[in-house]
């Protein structure tokens, strides 16, 4: 743990602020409020504070920087004390003010706002056990079957048309699938999102989408909400296994059908689709990309960034992969460091931020291409062109293809079968709800790198464009 000294040179005025203002109980909202900037600026803080002080949430932030004399805390009501005094910060000593982040940090969220949240959810899980716990018996209708352990593929998903028939039995007039997912706000997630309801309604189902917005404590409360409308089976993209332990322990004692986009330590029952080992090769094949163009077109030399999302175990295998497959073909390459993505707002904070810093490179590979768009947003407004970085990215989205095709900062994509996906993910309910059995993990077929020699196969059909290049120069 560093010194006190070593803590305020590393500590901006800024990020003391927001410090003030976290102590102060304030969510990361009412804190980019009351500093005029956006809640993903003050994300991209608070992840810079907790990994300064070493601590994983915001109270013990607050314990830490009190103990430390970075904040003084008076007691309410003391002599002298007044709303505006009770706490303050020292100035800190001017220096380097980014820090690269490890698996140990959270997402930041308030104090207050997570007593809060975990007390109302604590509350309605226990309402909601109560009530199916307490309904009628319905005769024929199986509990989960997952073989525990076992591996299998996409051959194991498709369900039979019995297993269909009983999944409207059980699901009624009114029941339906709902899924929970990390966040819609890229092109890939929300076009997911609106296929898996077309598969479900294919098969005479219907699909509730709830969106998460990267938030795991708005997660947990849709969980809980989802059964309450009248869930029959969740499929949930996970953002916070600790959160979601409560949530889906109770899932799984009431017997609801669970699917998890992803991998959890606790699994609570489910079936999952991916594992961290897949997640990993996804990256390595990512990263390899990366790794050729340093090797042959920058000498074997260069600085790295990682756009990376801590919270989700599966991702951070996933940026694992991405560093190690740059590594493998680059050995000389220089990571700096692993820093927030996942979406184009965190992608274009954390680039700004590192740009505004001074902080040198001239690669970038992410986690998934949102937070790859982002960081290109951020390149364009700094004035630093696709001739200075590359981008190697994961998900195959239109608009990554179309900078490909055009050499434009992007060099690749893995595509990684989001209609498949979907489709997985529907059928897997579907056989679950229906009394299937089916493999505790599924994996997924491995993805192919689209690069510009064979960008205009992955293209969308129907579009009238010239050739790609053969080779992008730089």
């Amino acid at each position: 743990m560093g010194s006190v000294s070593t803590l305020l040179d590393s500590l901006t005025e800024r990020e003391l602020e927001v410090l003030r203002l976290i102590s102060d109980g304030l969510s990361n909202r009412e804190i980019a409020d009351r500093l005029i900037l956006s809640k993903g600026t003050i994300k991209w803080y608070t992840t810079q504070i907790y990994g300064k002080l070493g601590v994983q949430n915001r109270a013990h932030a607050v314990a830490r920087a009190r103990d430390l004399g970075l904040i003084t805390i008076e007691p309410v009501g003391s002599p002298g004390s007044t709303p505006e005094t009770q706490v303050s910060s020292r100035t800190p000593i001017s220096g380097a003010h980014w820090l690269t982040y490890g698996k140990r940090i959270r997402p930041p969220s308030s104090r207050r706002e997570g007593l809060l949240a975990l007390a109302a959810v604590s509350a309605v899980a226990i309402i909601t056990m109560i009530v199916f716990l307490n309904r009628p018996a319905q005769p024929g209708y199986a509990h989960p079957n997952v073989l525990t352990g076992v591996e299998g593929g996409p051959e194991d998903t498709q369900p039979t048309e019995a297993e269909i028939e009983l999944a409207r039995q059980r699901m009624g007039e009114e029941g339906f699938i709902a899924y929970i997912a990390c966040s819609q706000a890229s092109e890939y997630q929300i076009t997911q999102a609106r296929e898996m309801r077309d598969f479900a309604r294919s098969y005479g189902l219907d699909l509730h989408i709830y969106d998460s917005e990267a938030d795991g404590y708005q997660q947990v409360t849709l969980v809980e909400r989802a059964r309450i409308e009248g869930a029959v089976g969740l499929i949930v993209c996970p953002l916070n296994g600790e959160l979601l332990q409560g949530p889906l322990s109770s899932v799984q004692e009431v017997g609801i059908p669970l699917v998890l986009f992803g991998s959890l330590e606790n699994t609570y029952g489910s079936v999952s689709l991916g594992s961290s080992s897949g997640q990993f090769t996804m990256g390595q094949t990512a990263g390899r990309l990366a790794g050729e163009t340093i090797r042959d077109e920058m000498g074997g030399q260069a600085d790295v960034i990682i756009l990376d999302f801590p919270t989700k175990p599966d991702i951070v295998e996933r940026a694992n992969g991405l560093e190690a497959g740059v590594l493998e073909i680059a050995p000389e390459a220089h990571v700096v460091g692993r820093f927030l993505g996942a979406t184009r707002e965190n992608g274009y904070e954390s680039v700004s931020q590192l740009i505004a810093d001074g902080v040198p490179f001239d690669v970038i590979v992410s986690i998934n291409d949102a937070g790859a768009l982002g960081a290109i947003r951020a390149l364009e407004a700094a004035g630093i062109g696709p001739d200075e970085v590359i981008i190697s990215s994961i998900d195959g989205e239109q608009l990554a293809l179309e900078y490909i095709r055009n050499c434009y900062y992007m060099r690749g994509s893995l595509y990684v079968g989001r209609r498949e996906t979907g489709q997985y993910l529907v059928n897997i309910m579907v056989r679950l709800l229906g009394g299937g059995t089916v493999p505790e993990i599924i994996l997924r077929p491995k993805g192919e790198m689209i690069t510009i020699a064979n960008v205009d196969i992955y293209a969308a059909s129907g579009q009238s464009a010239p050739p790609a290049p053969d080779i992008c120069v730089r």
